[in-house]
C-alpha cells in the first residue's frame, strides 16, 4: 500500500500570485505528491475555480498529480465537465484524479448559482456513470431525468482508461455511494477511528455491490501545522469553521514533527494511506509549513 502526502489550500493563502506559483514549484520540485483544490463558488473571501486552476497548475508542472476538494457535482453541466477532465487528463499525460462532492445544504449556497440542494443524490448519481461513458466509449446517448444527450463523443479521451472517480462526504450515504459508483475515497477532517470506521462501511458495501474499492484508494484531509506555542487567532477562526463540534485535537496534525508523523500513522493504521494535509496558515508562513513538510514528512513514508 503506497502512502501518499498531497497538500491542498482553501481560499486564497498568498500574498500574490507569485506566491501561489513558488508553491506549485516547490510541490513539484519536493517529492511531494499532489496539489488539491476545493470548490466554493459563493465565498466571502477570495477562491479559486478548481478546475481552470488545475488546468493552469498541470501546464505548470511535469510530475504531481492534482485533484479537485471536492468538486460539487451536482452545480455543474456533467456534459462540460467530462470533457474538460478528459482534456486536462490527456495534455497532463494522465495526471487528473477528479473527485466529487454533493455540496453543502446551506440553501443560499444553492441559491446563488440558481440551483436547489433537492435531489441532490440523484443528480450525482445519473452524472457519474455518464461521465464515465463519455470518457471511454463513442456517440454516447442518454435520456435520464436530469441529463439527456445524443450521440456524444468525446475526443481526446483521458489518458487513464478508466479514470478514477473518488468522492468525499462523511454519511453513510456518502459512503455507499463510494462503494457503488466510485474508485476512492476523500474523507475531511475526521479523527483516525471515525475514518477507520468510513474504511470499513465502504469496503463491506463494495463487496455487498461485487465491487472492489482498491486498498490504497482511501485518503484523508488533514489540517496541519509546525509549531509551538498557543493557538493563533486565525487557527481558532479554522476551528470553529471546519467543524465546532468535533475537536480539533482528535484529527489536526500540528506542534512538533514527531506529533505530526504519530497522527499520520493514526490513520494508516485504519486504512487511509492518501493525505490531503492543508496548513492552518496563510502569507509567508505559508511557503514555510510546506517546505518543512517537504523535508520532515515526506521522506518517511514516500519510500517507494
Amino acid at each position: 500500500m503506497k502512502i501518499r502526502i498531497g497538500i491542498g489550500f482553501s481560499g486564497w493563502p498568498f500574498r500574490c500570485i507569485e506566491d501561489f506559483w513558488d508553491m506549485v514549484d516547490l510541490v513539484e520540485e519536493s517529492g511531494l505528491d499532489s496539489i488539491w483544490l476545493n470548490d466554493r463558488i459563493r465565498n466571502p473571501a477570495p477562491a479559486l475555480e478548481p478546475i481552470t486552476a488545475l488546468a493552469m497548475i498541470a501546464g505548470r508542472t511535469q510530475r504531481i498529480k492534482f485533484g479537485m476538494s471536492v468538486a460539487v457535482l451536482p452545480v455543474r453541466d456533467p456534459l462540460i465537465l467530462a470533457k474538460e477532465i478528459a482534456t486536462i487528463d490527456f495534455l497532463s499525460n494522465g495526471r487528473m484524479l477528479p473527485a466529487f462532492g454533493l455540496g453543502v445544504a446551506q440553501e443560499a449556497e444553492w441559491l446563488a448559482v440558481g440551483r436547489t440542494p433537492q435531489r441532490r443524490g440523484a443528480m450525482t448519481d445519473e452524472a457519474v456513470p455518464l461521465m464515465r461513458r463519455l470518457w471511454s466509449e463513442e456517440a454516447v446517448s442518454h435520456a435520464g431525468e436530469f441529463y439527456s444527450t445524443h450521440e456524444l463523443t468525446i475526443q481526446p479521451k483521458p489518458c487513464q482508461q478508466p479514470l478514477p472517480v473518488w468522492f468525499g462526504g462523511r454519511s453513510q450515504a456518502a459512503y455507499k455511494r463510494v462503494a457503488r459508483l466510485g474508485d476512492g475515497f476523500l474523507g475531511s477532517y475526521q479523527p483516525p477511528s471515525e475514518a477507520g470506521r468510513a474504511v470499513c462501511t465502504i469496503r463491506s458495501a463494495a463487496e455487498a455491490y461485487g465491487r472492489e474499492v482498491p486498498e490504497d484508494h482511501y485518503g484523508t484531509i488533514v489540517p496541519f501545522h509546525f509549531g509551538d506555542g498557543d493557538l493563533s487567532a486565525e487557527i481558532q477562526t479554522l476551528m470553529k469553521r471546519i467543524d465546532p463540534n468535533t475537536p480539533f485535537e482528535s484529527y489536526a496534525a500540528w506542534r512538533k514533527p514527531d506529533a505530526i508523523l504519530r497522527r499520520i500513522d493514526q490513520y494508516v493504521e485504519v486504512g487511509v494511506s492518501k493525505f490531503v494535509l492543508r496548513p492552518m496558515v496563510s502569507g509567508a508562513a505559508f511557503y514555510d509549513q510546506l517546505a518543512r513538510l517537504a523535508k520532515l514528512v515526506v521522506p518517511r513514508y514516500h519510500t517507494d
